[in-house]
């Protein structure tokens, strides 16, 4: 099989010279037989090669002569395949001065592919990206590319990944290219760079590297009709951007040749359940009030006590690694308080809706939970119309999780009247820990949350509570 893929230069607006070393990349078989120079559609001569003969990347010199255009590339594999390609050459200008070192670091970078070890990828994960055939730049060392016959790259010299590659011809020695190794690592979504503060990087300048990213964020709710039961994950890009660099043998400078390399990857979703825990006392204790809106996929206190500290657990571990991230909001503390409390025997009442103007007909129920998180009715948790049962006014310190700008209010007087407390996600996903309500300026212990008091003087909000209403 022979097929040319690319010339550089000599294709896309960039003319080549006569004089100066070429590079194609392009599936040339096992050994192809020679390069030939077509002029006006003749043949006008074969092109000697000058570096990396390989299945993927060769190098050829142009003949200093010039010739009547337009111009063709022929690589001959066989007597009965070859293949061909245009080819611009600017016939006017002098040749570059580089002397080839251009078209040699073009097939070396050709040469390089870019892998990665989780395509489909969890939330909190770490993806690990490795660029494979990468040059090791060796500084300094006199750089003679034109005039050899076949080139091949010895790998190991120095530290691979950071710095180039060996090349030997044959009765030549050794001698060293490129001189410098550059790798920038970026993530693409719909073809576009994700903010630097979306990913955490580990070695950014390095052929092999570990990113770990923040996944979409989505809310738990109720699966609706005729839409996916489960979550979609979100397709992203690794990308890798390499920068070979060498000195010219010819004066001029050095001379630099860059390539992006990409790997699809897709993310899974963090889902994150909208969820108020209230509690009768201070620091998390007492009997539980759990609160959801009516999107909650959770039917009832049953299921939600079934499922619940299985999410919560997953999405601790997901959000203690996530915290490496500085702007990601904290979540890992207060799912597992949670966790912790649903697993706790206490009463335990739950309500799925998004406004309760009354909290006097709220009881908490004969029930507690075991360390199997199972439901135990008939523990006899006393008089259930008793006025100690009621959750109005009995709630001291609270625990709020949800998405970026989720919000939950929560008022002194029936209806949504009197003093009352503002609780506010700011960050992707975050979770306000208060483990007191009595005080006129309830704190967070975790971070990524706003508490506004509004229409308070100096009392505090523990046991205040009448209506409640999700923002």
């Amino acid at each position: 099989m022979c097929q040319i893929d690319s010339v550089s230069p000599g294709e896309n607006g960039l003319k080549a010279h006569f004089g100066e070393t070429i590079a194609l990349t392009g599936v040339f078989g096992i050994a192809p037989g020679q390069v030939e120079l077509l002029s006006a559609g003749q043949v006008i001569g074969s092109l000697p090669l000058t570096l990396a003969w390989t299945p993927a990347a060769l190098a050829v010199k142009l003949p200093a002569t010039a010739s009547p255009a337009p111009h063709g590339i022929r690589v001959v594999v066989s007597p009965s395949e070859s293949c061909t390609r245009p080819i611009a050459i600017d016939a006017t200008g002098l040749p570059p001065s580089d002397g080839g070192v251009g078209s040699a670091l073009d097939v070396l970078l050709s040469q390089i592919t870019l892998t990665v070890a989780e395509t489909l990828v969890s939330p909190g994960d770490t993806v690990h990206a490795m660029l494979q055939n990468m040059p090791v730049a060796v500084p300094g060392g006199a750089i003679a590319v034109a005039g050899r016959s076949r080139w091949a790259a010895r790998p190991g010299l120095g530290r691979v990944g950071l710095a180039g590659s060996v090349l030997e011809g044959p009765g030549a020695g050794a001698e060293t290219l490129p001189q410098g190794v550059d790798v920038a690592w970026d993530v693409l979504q719909d073809g576009q760079p994700l903010p630097a503060g979306d990913r955490y990087t580990d070695a950014p300048a390095a052929a092999t590297t570990g990113i770990l990213m923040v996944p979409p964020i989505e809310e738990l709710r109720a699966v609706a009709p005729m839409t996916p039961a489960g979550p979609v994950p979100t397709p992203r890009e690794i990308l890798a951007h390499v920068t070979l660099t060498a000195p010219a043998p010819l004066p001029g400078g050095a001379v630099s040749r860059a390539r992006d390399l990409t790997a699809p990857i897709e993310l899974w979703p963090l889902r994150v359940p909208r969820i108020a825990a209230f509690f009768e006392n201070p620091d998390y204790g007492g009997h539980l009030f759990l609160m959801a809106p009516a999107t909650s996929p959770y039917d009832g206190l049953s299921e939600a006590m079934r499922r619940l500290p299985t999410l919560l657990a997953t999405i601790a571990t997901a959000g203690d690694k996530l915290e490496r991230i500085a702007w990601f909001g904290s979540i890992t503390a207060g799912v597992t308080t949670l966790k912790t409390a649903l697993e706790k025997k206490r009463r335990v009442v739950m309500r799925s809706q998004d406004r309760i103007g009354s909290l006097h007909p709220v009881i908490w129920e004969k029930v507690y939970t075991t360390d199997a998180l199972g439901l135990d009715p008939d523990w006899n948790a006393g008089d259930v119309t008793d006025e100690d049962s009621r959750v109005e006014n009995r709630l001291s310190s609270m625990i709020f999780i949800g998405v970026g700008g989720r919000r939950i209010d929560c008022f002194s007087s029936k209806h949504y009247h009197g003093r009352w407390l503002e609780v506010r996600i700011d960050r992707p996903v975050a979770a306000a820990l208060i483990p007191t309500l009595h005080t006129p300026n309830p704190t967070s212990t975790e971070n990524g949350v706003t508490i506004l008091p509004h229409e308070n003087d100096t009392e505090g909000f523990g046991n205040t509570f009448n209506s409640i209403q999700f923002g």
